[in-house]
Formats: structure tokens, sequence, C-alpha cells
């Protein structure tokens, strides 16, 4: 796999596509820390206004983890948490470090939901179509339905 610059190393040459990374929950943001040090351009749509998954939209009198804290620690990016197990302001505060840290910031597109990602087999490609929080929709597919807009002109 090395040859084909797929293998620990960052790639020597930039590919000529842009990965898109749907939500900026943990998974979302590992997967974003992980494509930026092997140097694959990428992008992180989040239907919400701010990273964190489900532990930035629920908000709920108590809401926190019910597993042990430290689940919810990258191994390169460890935390020595407060508790065994924290409340949610906690967990957005270590989601804004990991953020801030690996300067994953300008690459998240924030009041972006993704509605259908599909797999053009002929054409080897994803076609994406996302809906603005305003309501506007785009899409990198081709389709009659007003008013779709490129979706790459949304992505940075």
């Amino acid at each position: 796999f090395a040859e084909q610059g797929l293998g620990p190393h960052r790639r020597a040459n930039k590919p000529d596509f842009l990965v898109v990374v749907v939500g900026a929950g943990l998974g979302g943001l590992m997967t974003a820390i992980k494509l930026k040090q092997a140097g694959i351009p990428f992008t992180v749509l989040e239907k919400s206004d701010h990273a964190g998954g489900v532990w930035w939209d629920n908000r709920y009198p108590g809401a926190g983890v019910d597993t042990p804290s430290y689940l919810y620690t990258f191994s390169f990016f460890t935390r020595n948490w407060p508790k065994y197990f924290v409340q949610r302001a906690e967990l957005v505060s270590y989601v804004d470090d990991v953020v801030s840290e690996f300067e994953l910031a300008d690459s998240i597109q924030y009041g972006l939901e993704v509605t259908s990602a599909k797999y053009d087999e002929a054409r080897q490609k994803w076609s994406i179509c996302a809906t603005r929080s305003s309501g506007e929709r785009g899409s990198e597919c081709s389709s009659s339905e007003p008013p779709q807009t490129s979706l790459h002109s949304w992505l940075r």
C-alpha cells in the first residue's frame, strides 16, 4: 500500500479528490485529524452550529456520559477528567480543545446537514446532497429539482 500512498506516511503528491466527513462528533473529528495528518484534503459537514455531535445537541438537565469518561478521550490527546462520569459541558470543552489543538475549525462547515449520499459505480464517485440550516439545498449530483446549487460552492 505504501507505493500507492496508502501507508502510514504522508502522501507525496496531493490527491485529486476531496473527502467529505459527515458530522463533527468525536468520530468525525478523529477522521478529520487522521486525514489532515495524511495530507488528504477534506471537509467536515456538521448539521449543528458547533462541534460535538450528540454531546452538543443534547442539553437536558444532568446530561453526561454513562460510561467511563476516559473512553471519550483520544489516546493521542488525553485529558485528566475531574470525574469518572463527566457532564456534557466538560465533554464539549474537550471537543473544543480537540478542534483547537488540531486546527480543524477552518475545515468544519456548520449548519450543513447531509440529506443523502449515493455512490455512482459508473463514475466511481459519491454524490452528496445537503441542506443548510436556512433551508437552502445543495448537491454535488446533477438534479433538476430547484433550488439546487453546487455543493462545491459551499466547500472550502
